[in-house]
């Protein structure tokens, strides 16, 4: 068995399973398509496989000539490099596998245009082939971002204007926000494309490639099960392990043993491996999984758009509640093993009872975690702040009910250690900035009855002068403000 490297698509046709409904329709009757997913999920192993299998004959006896190329290389400067590229590839498939003389043929002009000449030339001496050409990355051309509509508008016009003879089908992947680009951006080349979603293994397709590793035999069932469990169905999980336990097998050490070490090893120091994962992502999808990995409670709210991605990754599943929880549990127990390196402020040797930590804390993960985003709800801040004090060994207690003159209030999160606790306020527009204070002065007095420190954190979307005034003008030692300003210039964006 070949090793699988995470850091490559999977070149080995022997390491590749499942997809077969993909791979039987685009490979029998091709047709533009573009494959979106998140991450690691093997969107760029099924174009590789999908090339292996198109490089042949169609189902009328005409040739195909699949080519392959990622737009993250950094041969491509230019929306001209891909179509040099593309012409390139056919050339050469023509020189070697159907003898033609292609010395004399090439791009006259740069370009979509100059492509298309080429074809009607290869056509008019009587060229016939399809012409696959499978894109990677579609949505990521690294070094020419701000060309992607001229790269998306010369792709359209040679799915539209290939000639019948050297008909050109794109097979493209992208991440799963490409449909959401700007409409006169992608919305043309779109239209031309059907759109597939790309999602973990199926279980059966687990089995299936946890069969392929020669440790295991029939008598393995009990292990196969156990990994397809642990992993999700995330392939590329799971075809790490798989290459893990190739490199550690050792004929004296019972597969079970071996199996349960390298899992353990991989949840817990498996650094390389989880952190190029975590490196795909969005800072908020990081504090969504966060906040996954430390609910007990299932009081989480996380955004539905975000569950559906993390689903289709399998990272997470849904389950009746509408809470999700953990799918591929080797991720989540890294990511909770780890949660200090991925969010340095996090540390739990912090110095005892000391509110003020709490309160920079909170200033610096929750600015970094929610400043970026462009819709800030209270619930939101409330999410993330809970995951915060969590993964920080808090053990916050939600909405803490407490008696005051016959009144009774709830603070947002109690923190008993500190005899502290933390109340989220989100001032949305500047009308409201004196009603946010006016209540919060009348909570305060209720709140101190019951705890020796309170921190207040104030998301600020109103950009009033009067927020920065009254958190400067307190005087109250027992109460720390953490006032966040969406627009603040120290947020990265």
């Amino acid at each position: 068995m070949t090793i699988f490297n995470p850091l490559s698509p999977i070149g080995d046709p022997d390491l590749f399973a499942g997809r077969e409904g993909i791979r039987t329709a685009l490979s029998e009757s091709p047709r533009s398509t573009v494959v979106l997913g998140e991450a690691r999920v093997g969107k760029s192993s099924l174009l590789l496989q999908l090339k292996r299998e198109l490089a042949r004959l169609g189902p009328d006896g005409t040739p195909r000539i699949a080519t392959y190329l990622n737009l993250r290389s950094p041969s491509f400067r230019s929306p001209a490099d891909i179509y040099t590229s593309i012409a390139a590839s056919l050339l050469n498939e023509l020189r070697l596998t159907y003898n033609l003389k292609v010395s004399k043929y090439g791009l006259e002009t740069p370009g979509a245009s100059g492509l298309l000449q080429l074809l009607d030339t290869l056509a008019t001496v009587g060229v016939r082939v399809e012409v696959i050409s499978l894109i990677d990355d579609l949505d990521r051309p690294e070094a020419f971002l701000s060309e992607r509509e001229l790269l998306y508008s010369g792709l359209r016009q040679i799915l539209d204007f290939s000639p019948s003879r050297l008909p050109v089908t794109l097979i493209a992947s992208a991440a799963l926000p490409f449909l959401a680009l700007e409409s006169t951006m992608v919305s043309k080349l779109c239209s031309r494309l059907d759109a597939i979603v790309l999602g973990a293994l199926s279980r059966r397709e687990s089995l299936r490639l946890i069969a392929k590793c020669p440790l295991f035999d029939e008598d393995s069932d009990i292990l196969k099960e156990y990994l397809a469990d642990q992993t999700g169905g995330h392939p590329c999980v799971l075809q790490e392990l798989l290459a893990r336990f190739v490199r550690g097998f050792e004929s004296v050490v019972p597969l079970q043993e071996l199996v349960k070490r390298e899992c353990a090893d991989l949840a817990e120091r498996g650094a390389t491996f989880f952190a190029q994962y975590i490196d795909e992502l969005s800072y908020q999808d990081v504090i969504h999984l966060l906040a996954i990995a430390f609910q007990t409670d299932g009081d989480y709210h996380p955004p539905p758009s975000t569950v559906k991605r993390f689903v289709s990754a399998g990272l997470v599943r849904e389950v009746s509640s509408g809470i999700p929880e953990a799918s591929c549990k080797l991720f989540f127990q890294w990511f909770r093993f780890n949660v200090n390196q991925i969010f340095p402020g996090l540390a739990k040797r912090r110095p005892t009872s000391d509110p003020a930590w709490v309160a920079s804390l909170l200033q610096r993960v929750l600015r970094t975690a929610v400043g970026r985003s462009p819709r800030v709800t209270e619930e939101m801040l409330q999410d993330v702040t809970k995951a915060i004090l969590k993964a920080a060994d808090l053990s916050p207690v939600s909405e803490a009910p407490l008696k005051y003159k016959g009144k009774t209030y709830r603070v947002d999160f109690a923190l008993p250690e500190l005899e502290s606790a933390v109340e989220i306020k989100l001032a949305k527009t500047a009308r409201q900035v004196g009603a946010l204070i006016d209540e919060l002065q009348a909570d305060l007095d209720a709140y101190q009855s019951c705890y020796r420190n309170l921190i207040v954190v104030i998301y600020d979307l109103s950009a009033s002068s009067r927020l920065t005034t009254y958190v400067a003008g307190s005087r109250n030692p027992f109460v720390r403000y953490v006032l966040i300003r969406h627009d603040d210039p120290r947020d990265p964006k």
